[in-house]
Order: C-alpha cells, then sequence, then structure tokens
C-alpha cells in the first residue's frame, strides 16, 4: 500500500537524518484538529499496542486523497499547509 504525507522542509530534514518520522502535537497545524488526534490516539491504544511515549502522534497520510483515479494530493490546492510555506509530498 502506498501512502502519501504532506511534510514541512523541517520535517523533511529530520526524516533525511535520522531515518524516522515521528509525529509530534507541535506539529498540529489547526488546533480544530486536537480532538479528532486525541480520539484517534486513544483508538489506536486500544486496538494496537500502546505508544510508548506519550508525546507521540499519528503522521497524517492519505491513501487516496480525491478519488481513486487521483491518489495523490495535489500541492497547489490550498488548505494542505500554511500558505507560502515549502512543503513536500512523501510517498
Amino acid at each position: 500500500m502506498q501512502l502519501w504525507s504532506i511534510q514541512t522542509v523541517g520535517t523533511w530534514e529530520e526524516l533525511k537524518n535520522s531515518g524516522v518520522l515521528y509525529g509530534k502535537k507541535e506539529y498540529i497545524m489547526d488546533e480544530d484538529f486536537n480532538e479528532a488526534y486525541t480520539w484517534l490516539i486513544q483508538q489506536m491504544d486500544k486496538r494496537l499496542a500502546p505508544r510508548r511515549y506519550t508525546d507521540q502522534y499519528p503522521v497524517w497520510a492519505w491513501f487516496q486523497c480525491y478519488h481513486s483515479s487521483k491518489k495523490r494530493p495535489d500541492l497547489r490546492k490550498s488548505g494542505h499547509i500554511e500558505s507560502g510555506k515549502k512543503m513536500y509530498c512523501l510517498k
């Protein structure tokens, strides 16, 4: 399965240096998503192995962003990241 994740330059550099991408609360762009992330973490702790560290957060990724023939997110569309910031779409 292929997943797509949109990340900042800093996150991309961290991934290149360490080889690992960790989700962190400070990476959540919009506070409106905090409740959804909390629910998701609770569900993952119930259904999967519990997290080793309480500061671990899921990394947002798409299997299919728009429809079955256009799975990859379109970086030209707004809403993925703050306007004017450089970003990468990781596969």
